[in-house]
């Protein structure tokens, strides 16, 4: 191959590339500007939605885990308040159980330390893990421990 094809072989790539990039650049950029005003943004640690109280069934203070169970209900572990919430498929909060100690249903967790694992099982019982306490906890799905 002479030396003036394989230059316009190179040029001819590179241009190509260019183009490449630069569509999938201003691809992205389409994206990010259709979905921007879709993602709420939470403007504090803690914060829901701006009409929520203080009170302790209406924020977050730790999000550790999430599950879901058979019938699409959610399941929040919160190491801040050492509770389970739990909320029914259309998003309403259903019930929370377990708090803060070392007995039955109780959990001794930290934020960034001990953190509260939990899930769904095949038995239809959520687990969850309490490490501070060093155990795993079975709860029924209305949040009885079993």
């Amino acid at each position: 191959m002479n030396k003036c094809v394989k230059i316009n072989v190179i040029l001819g790539l590179f241009i190509l590339m260019v183009l490449f990039i630069k569509e999938l650049n201003s691809g992205f950029s389409r994206f990010d500007n259709e979905t921007k005003e879709d993602i709420p943004y939470l403007y504090k640690k803690g914060e829901i939605k701006e009409y929520f109280s203080d009170k302790e069934g209406n924020y977050f203070l730790y999000i550790d885990d999430l599950c879901c169970d058979d019938e699409n209900n959610l399941y929040v572990a919160d190491s801040g308040w050492n509770k389970i919430f739990k909320f029914n498929s259309e998003g309403k909060h259903a019930n929370s159980f377990g708090r803060e100690g070392q007995g039955p249903g109780e959990f001794l967790a930290q934020p960034n330390r001990f953190r509260l694992k939990i899930t769904f099982g095949n038995d239809k019982k959520i687990y969850v893990t309490d490490r501070g306490n060093k155990r795993v906890t079975i709860f029924s799905k209305n949040g009885k421990s079993t």
